[in-house]
């Protein structure tokens, strides 16, 4: 499971930081949007794996 969540970590922050730079080459606003609704989605999902893992635990 920790495994899931750092792959989640690194597609996630990769995808924030594709649009982070597609927005410095082009300076569309839509990039922002975009990198900002994908942080948030790494964020929620990250933290739900991680109450999950935590759960796991706490059952073992």
């Amino acid at each position: 499971m920790m495994v899931a969540l750092r792959i989640l970590a690194l597609v996630g922050f990769g995808a924030v930081a594709l649009c982070a730079l597609a927005w410095l080459l082009t300076r569309d606003r839509v990039w922002l949007r975009r990198g900002l609704l994908a942080l948030k989605l790494t964020v929620v999902l990250a933290v739900v794996f991680f109450g999950i893992v935590i759960v796991e635990r706490l059952q073992a």
